[in-house]
């Protein structure tokens, strides 16, 4: 079959989080399952722009990937001229389009080409249209976007692809009429041996233990809640790592001087390949605080290594960590989240029991190439 994937960001522009891997991860598996894949994407990197050749494509992992240009002033909206032109020109010699992410140009464009050519798409909002935050965060333009072109798309797809129960029932809280919506969980890429010498990445945080915080620095992944959560008495290091486009670290730190917690709490910034593996392998255990997480892509990944999780009920992934007895799924508040962080820390056996349950159960279920072979199904249903 021959599958196209329109995203407005791909890999390696990994501070759009989530997205980036998870279409990437996919894309990748099935092109070895003997797919001929294709991404058009554009070149945006936040307000920068990603080091790649542009308008034509480059193979990577066997997937043919086309970078457009997108204009400086557009990494919002993730406009390009050339990549429109493109889609039109080639959208009728493909099998399937698979449009990814919502409040993007691409995904109107995309949809609406798709639908003259007479080639079925699927559509994956990817977190973004849940109505809780809608209710909490929600731009004008957000909710101007979705009654004026989201609901064009969502009605006329093949299949509307999310990755939880979780995001389907937020999805199904707007009250417009949907595509049949499908469940099929994202994957985890695992990693290969880490040899010692990689290990110095994180020479330092292999000396003490720690607890981390793992991911894109956001308002709705309720760290101002764990770091509330270390005012009840927990003395290990907290470690927060990930890209703060949305600029809160500030507040966050002022909130921890505020509480008398600040000597517990680091921010590291971003990191990637072996030195997040490497964090996520040694840490006591990985906390996912959210307010609102249609998946929660870090979840699996702590599992691949081993690392028990606590979660929120608010995280699409819960139900895994519950089904794998990989950790702890508490409420959202404060006391609840210290109350598991001190369950577990002392317990040893059980973090244990709780780390070989998760790589099990995530190389039995959630490898990119069973989660491939899960949405095939939808792509060669008639």
């Amino acid at each position: 079959m021959k599958i196209l994937h329109i995203t407005p960001y791909y890999w390696p522009a990994e501070r759009y989080g989530g997205p980036v891997f998870s279409v990437h991860g996919l894309s990748t598996a099935l092109a070895k399952r003997g797919h001929e894949v294709h991404v058009y994407t554009t070149n945006r990197d936040g307000a920068s722009v990603l080091k790649v050749p542009v308008n034509k494509p480059v193979m990577q992992n066997g997937v043919s990937v086309q970078y457009f240009a997108s204009p400086a002033g557009f990494d919002r909206f993730f406009f390009s001229s050339t990549m429109d032109q493109a889609v039109k020109e080639n959208i009728a010699s493909f099998d399937m389009v698979h449009i990814h992410t919502s409040f993007a140009w691409t995904t109107g464009m995309a949809a609406r080409v798709a639908l003259k050519a007479g080639v079925p798409y699927i559509f994956s909002p990817r977190g973004m249209l849940e109505k809780s935050l809608f209710q909490a965060k929600s731009s004008f333009v957000k909710w101007l976007w979705l009654y004026l072109i989201g609901k064009k798309v969502l009605k006329r797809a093949k299949y509307i692809h999310v990755t939880s129960g979780r995001e389907q029932k937020e999805l199904e809280k707007f009250s417009l009429k949907l595509a049949p919506v499908k469940i099929v969980a994202n994957g985890v890429a695992f990693p290969q041996e880490i040899t010692e010498d990689e290990k110095q990445i994180v020479q330092h945080w292999q000396k003490q233990e720690y607890i981390l915080a793992l991911g894109r620095i956001s308002w709705k992944k309720g760290l101002d809640r764990l770091i509330s959560a270390w005012s009840f008495g927990i003395e290990l290091p907290l470690i927060i790592a990930g890209n703060d486009d949305e600029k809160i670290t500030p507040t966050l730190f002022a909130q921890a001087r505020d509480e008398g917690v600040a000597d517990r709490i680091y921010y590291i910034g971003p990191i990637e390949g072996d030195k997040k593996w490497l964090i996520l392998k040694n840490a006591s255990m990985l906390v996912l605080p959210s307010y609102s997480e249609n998946f929660g892509n870090v979840v699996l990944e702590a599992m691949a290594v081993g690392c028990p999780v606590i979660t929120t009920t608010q995280v699409g992934a819960a139900t895994i960590v519950k089904k794998a007895k990989a950790g702890l799924v508490v409420a959202g508040d404060p006391i609840a989240i210290s109350q598991a962080i001190q369950e577990l820390l002392p317990d040893q056996y059980l973090r244990k029991s709780m780390s070989k349950r998760g790589i099990d159960y995530a190389k039995r279920y959630y490898t990119w190439d069973i989660i491939a072979d899960t949405m095939e199904e939808l792509y060669f249903d008639d």
